[in-house]
């Protein structure tokens, strides 16, 4: 879920007990300025791609208590582990993330380009060439940094 109010902006899995998280952190740790609305749009296309990959789900319970009116949630913690990742996958869920407006951001290439890129799931606004974070703006890589 993504949820953005003006400036501030909150992105969160629901279904997966910080699973995504712990396959994420690197990445976001090395986010070491605010993020444009692309790269916070991209951040929510990123763990939601993680999250389609977990090989194992969490396993949540709830137990009511009704004469004591107490619920208790717990949950059982897979053995954490990515499938193989689908990057066009990836593409699917940045292309749905960024409609018709795709094509205007991606400096320097052409749309038949961009287009392409997308689809193999190959674009980012997050980090440049050497895996740095962006933080003047928004551009395109032909490879994502591997992580």
């Amino acid at each position: 879920m993504m949820l953005r109010l003006d400036d501030l902006g909150l992105i969160t899995v629901l279904n997966d007990a910080c699973g995504v998280q712990s396959f994420y952190l690197d990445r976001l740790k090395r986010m070491d300025g605010s993020l444009s609305e692309v790269q916070f749009r991209e951040v929510m296309v990123e763990l939601a791609f993680l999250n389609l990959h977990l090989k194992n789900r969490p396993d949540f319970k709830v137990t009511l208590d009704l004469v004591n009116e107490r619920q208790l949630i717990t949950v059982t913690l897979p053995k954490l582990e990515l499938a193989d990742l689908e990057m066009p996958l990836r593409g699917a869920l940045f292309l749905q993330a960024f409609k018709n407006g795709l094509p205007h951001m991606a400096v320097g290439r052409s749309p038949e380009e961009v287009e392409e890129l997308s689809k193999a799931g190959k674009l980012t606004f997050l980090f440049d060439d050497q895996g740095n974070f962006i933080k003047d703006g928004i551009r395109s890589l032909k490879t994502p940094p591997t992580e």
